[in-house]
């Protein structure tokens, strides 16, 4: 029986049994967590729509999306289905290129300035990445009150953006939603670096279509306080959450009798109980993106927890989806060494408008879906007229008070009404 891609999830890419000791002073740091980025732990899925409230022309806010979408399958010779699954850096061949003449010719790209811009941006993070490491660590509090470890996701989103995201990508400048409820004025880590967090206005959609805000834009933004000018990629965090049986699948067996069907607890994977969230978010990007640089191909988004990040990929000019495996943020539970491959994977998504290539003929067999479950009338909606940065959004309802307003009575005369009913 095939399930909704929620809980349907391929195993998480694993990283603890791949942690060697490097030189960060030599190209050959790289080599092996490269190589591993290229593994079927660390990969890329195609994804197929089956159903999604996206298209009912009404506003629904990112975390009230309902998406249900799977993976696409082939089938072997001997009949049995697998699921596609493509090499993370096939959509990143400009990047691979570049990391591949680095690493085994010790070339770097000095023809392209961006490009060698864009390089030295890894080196010179790989270079500090224990500080990096240590700085995302949290702060331990008084309160317990401000969640796991004493630290509010306020904190995460900031110690995140300030020594994670940011060192990572050429545009190196952010803005964490204003709408949060908890704002820390300082980088709240342990290193004590009291670089000023910004905050603005990170909110995206149309009142007729999916609508809300991202945890973090990173991008350009103008001189009127978090204004976004262009952005590059958006980021929602997934916060740790306690056992909740509302977010349990349960698999019944078909071929036991229907009076003692067989009930299998299967838990979703932490940032895979924000599905739906994340889905939609990334369709809004994409569309908001294609239209103002008609250029990109695959836009990404970012999910991520304190412990995980999830990379999705829109083209919706195409209408293919990615998603890729959660990757380890951490060699270890105790968070003191920062995955290289998770690493590589994040620099390549934050510096996709310089590294990525697109999408596979292969990977464009077989469409995502999203154009053909929604009207036109709504799909002319998110290709012409979403919108960043609103300051007044009233989401389109259902009102039951339009009566009220304006209405045309077919009858006025209740005898009419009654001559329609057979008499007695």
């Amino acid at each position: 029986m095939r399930r909704e891609a929620v809980g349907h999830t391929p195993q998480r890419a694993r990283s603890a049994s791949v942690f060697v000791n490097i030189n960060m002073n030599d190209p050959d740091r790289l080599k092996w967590p490269f190589y591993v980025l290229k593994l079927p732990q660390f990969s890329l899925s195609p994804m197929k729509l089956i159903n999604c409230n996206g298209g009912t022309g009404f506003g629904v806010k990112f975390t009230q999306s309902s998406v249900q979408a799977d993976y696409i399958y082939d089938t072997d010779r001997h009949g049995e289905e697998y699921g596609l699954v493509f090499p993370f850096t096939e959509i990143f061949l400009n990047g691979n290129a570049i990391l591949m003449d680095y690493i085994n010719l010790g070339k770097k790209p000095t023809e392209n300035p961006k490009s060698l811009q864009v390089l030295e941006i890894l080196l010179s993070f790989i270079t500090h990445i224990e500080e990096a490491a240590k700085a995302l660590q949290p702060v331990e509090k008084q309160s317990s009150s401000e969640g796991k470890d004493g630290a509010s996701e306020s904190d995460w989103l900031a110690r995140l953006a300030v020594h994670f995201l940011s060192p990572l990508s050429l545009t190196q400048e952010y803005i964490l939603d204003k709408q949060s409820s908890k704002m820390c004025q300082e980088c709240p880590c342990r290193c004590s670096c009291k670089k000023v967090i910004t905050y603005g206005n990170t909110s995206i959609g149309h009142p007729r279509t999916w609508y809300g805000h991202f945890d973090i834009l990173m991008g350009k933004f103008g001189n009127e306080k978090g204004k976004v000018t262009e952005v590059n990629v958006g980021a929602t965090e997934v916060p740790m959450e306690t056992e909740d049986k509302s977010d349990t699948i349960f698999e019944f067996d078909e071929k036991l009798s229907d009076e003692c069907p067989s009930q299998i607890e299967e838990e979703i994977d932490q940032l895979h109980s924000r599905f739906s969230q994340l889905i939609s978010q990334t369709i809004v990007l994409s569309f908001y993106q294609k239209k103002y640089e008609p250029s990109l191909t695959l836009v990404p988004s970012i999910g991520v927890s304190e412990s995980h990040i999830q990379f999705n990929f829109y083209d919706c000019e195409r209408d293919v989806y990615l998603l890729s495996r959660e990757m380890s943020l951490f060699y270890d539970d105790d968070k003191k060494g920062l995955n290289l491959s998770t690493v590589i994977a994040t620099w390549l998504v934050l510096n996709h408008k310089h590294l990525i290539s697109g999408t596979s003929e292969e990977m464009r067999e077989e469409k995502f879906g999203f154009h053909s479950k929604i009207s036109k009338e709504i799909l002319h909606l998110f290709k012409h007229d979403i919108e960043m940065g609103w300051t007044m959004f009233k989401p389109y309802i259902f009102q039951d008070n339009i009566l009220l307003k304006r209405y045309k009575v077919l009858s006025k005369d209740p005898d009419v009404v009654d001559a329609k009913y057979p008499k007695t």
